[in-house]
């Protein structure tokens, strides 16, 4: 009676068929490069109950051998590899920063102390050295262009898109939708200009490095409109920390705004009421990331941001052109209120050599120097170089998953760094001028204040403040630690902008990375509900093979991986259905030969 239940089952069952034959072909065939092991138990009847577990056992050939060596040289250089990219984030960060910020102080500076090297330090008496109005001008341009060559790499990417991507009419949002887009990218642009041209130029480095933080002021206002609207609504007390932690973050940053009017500005006191405006106008940008879907309160910006992005990858390219525009506008009206020579403005790069008059303690000239403007021209080479990097190896970071320590602790890092190198380079110079002789300019550094002691430092009540708006920035960023992707992501599953804010690198990227996101998942239905955190539609893998002039060793081994893979799908489905457990790696299978 058994035998015949089992002739039925596996005339109804191929796949019973197939494993009964490959059985027989085993039993049969003594010359299968399978290597049996004879201590273990082989049975030759095959039970209905166990049909599924009874698989042939791994060749030892391939890839199933253990190769031991070999997997801890990988291990070693997925080690080698996380220190790279987080090395190289780090310092290509902090490169980015300190070129930026060594660009804003020399806008304003007059005078710097200078390095009379030739001297061999045979004289104590204190030189410096007069910056005259071409050379800050030339400082201007390095800023200029350094926020132009991101969108010029946006406008190409946007091309190449629009070229080779299939765009559906109806996926172009509506005209309302785009001109609002266009309005916040100009306020964004407008923004910078006056922070990084009018504002930070009036502050000493120190200070400017610090309030940088704030940039964070808008995603942190919608981030907390956003946790205690889904409190408000689901009354839970787990979600009651969130809105706690953001309040803070965002009371931090209105703080932060306040305390920059108290600021020692420089010449031009009009500056201290610019700073607030022009911080909360450099924080829009990244809106899209930090809007909630969840109550009334933020809907419409919600219909915003999904109809706008379909096509955000394409409509890039036109917002890269208008940003380029308002930028350059905006420091044209900033150099006619400064009162520069607009001819001389537009020269920009173009000044060959000027002079710069070094004199004494009573005024006097001692020495006078030609140069040009090759020293701004080497600044921006340097900080366009190291903030491409640093997008490049970030994106790299996420892409291979590597985002916890490749990505998210170099850029919490940055800003602290950047700070204490500042710190340490100012008291160094302090204490001899000729320091950075070779590798910075002698006519050349940083507006720092005058610190004489480690008593003074602590005094100063901003850099205490700096290490607070930094805790605001790493909450505010704090997704950066959380966020998931699939493996080799495309750009936008990973950003939110597909392009990067050269001025401002380590802060672009925390605030640009793309957070959790909800979309409909089509796969092994969960037992709650539909609605799963994932950042790509459901893998499907097809498998498809020819069996013409195969062997019957190659013929096994290919029904013997499509079987595992079938136990490996099997084994997922099954979590997923009866212990409502998400699976990110789950795929649907489908077989052909």
């Amino acid at each position: 009676m058994s035998n015949s239940l089992r002739e039925i089952f596996q005339k109804t069952d191929p796949r019973v068929q197939t494993l009964g034959d490959y059985k027989k072909s085993i039993n049969n065939n003594k010359n299968v490069n399978f290597k049996e092991n004879h201590n273990e138990r082989h049975e030759t009847e095959m039970h209905l109950w166990d049909v599924f577990k009874q698989f042939p056992p791994r060749p030892k050939s391939g890839s199933t051998v253990e190769h031991k060596g070999y997997e801890f040289f990988i291990k070693c250089l997925k080690v080698f590899v996380y220190l790279i990219i987080f090395s190289a984030i780090l310092s290509f960060s902090v490169i980015s920063k300190f070129t930026i910020l060594f660009a804003t102080t020399n806008i304003n500076l007059e005078s710097v102390h200078f390095c009379n090297s030739d001297e061999n330090k045979s004289s104590d008496e204190k030189l410096l050295a007069n910056l005259p109005q071409s050379g800050r001008i030339a400082w201007m341009w390095c800023i200029i262009m350094a926020f132009i060559i991101p969108e010029v790499l946006g406008i190409i990417s946007a091309i190449k898109a629009c070229i080779f991507k299939n765009i559906k009419m109806d996926e172009f949002p509506s005209f309302v939708n785009f001109v609002f887009s266009i309005f916040i990218e100009i306020l964004h642009s407008v923004g910078m200009a006056l922070l990084f041209l009018v504002c930070l130029p009036n502050l000493n480095v120190l200070q400017a490095a610090s309030i940088m933080s704030c940039i964070c002021f808008v995603p942190s206002l919608l981030a907390f409109i956003g946790t205690g609207t889904k409190y408000y609504y689901s009354r839970q007390l787990k979600n009651l920390l969130p809105v706690l932690a953001d309040g803070f973050a965002f009371a931090l940053q209105i703080t932060g705004l306040l305390a920059s009017i108290f600021f020692q500005h420089r010449d031009r006191s009009e500056s201290m009421y610019i700073l607030p405006v022009a911080l909360i106008l450099s924080s829009l940008r990244w809106w899209p990331n930090y809007v909630s879907s969840e109550g009334k309160s933020e809907s419409w910006l919600s219909k915003i941001k999904n109809d706008l992005e379909p096509t955000r990858f394409c409509l890039q390219g036109v917002t890269a052109i208008v940003r380029i525009i308002v930028f350059i506008m905006s420091a044209l009206l900033i150099a006619y209120f400064k009162n520069y020579d607009l001819t001389q403005f537009f020269n920009g790069f173009l000044v060959k050599e000027y002079s710069i008059p070094v004199t004494n303690s009573a005024g006097t000239t001692v020495i006078s120097l030609n140069k040009s403007s090759s020293v701004q021209f080497n600044f921006l080479i340097i900080h366009a170089f190291s903030s491409v990097f640093a997008y490049a190896f970030g994106k790299f970071a996420c892409k291979t998953l590597m985002h916890k320590f490749g990505f998210a602790l170099p850029l919490v890092l940055s800003t602290p760094t950047i700070n204490i190198i500042l710190l340490f380079g100012y008291i160094s110079r302090e204490k001899n001028t000729c320091a950075f002789h070779g590798f910075i300019p002698d006519y050349l550094f940083f507006d720092v204040p005058y610190l004489e002691s480690f008593e003074m430092i602590v005094s100063e009540w901003y850099l205490w403040l700096s290490i607070f708006l930094w805790i605001s920035q790493v909450w505010i960023t704090f997704h950066t630690w959380t966020s998931n992707c699939e493996r080799l992501a495309k750009a936008e599953h990973i950003f939110v902008i597909l392009t990067y804010d050269s001025l401002i690198i380590d802060q672009c990227l925390s605030l640009n990375r793309r957070r959790e996101r909800k979309l409909k998942y089509t796969g092994v239905p969960l037992k709650k509900d539909n609605d799963v955190k994932v950042d790509e539609s459901l893998t499907f893998i097809k498998v498809c093979a020819t069996m013409w002039h195969e062997t019957e060793n190659e013929m096994n081994k290919l029904i013997s991986s499509i079987l595992r893979l079938d136990r490996d799908n099997c084994a997922m489905r099954v979590v997923q259905e009866h212990f409502d457990v998400r699976i990110p790696d789950y795929y649907d299978l489908e077989g052909n030969i």
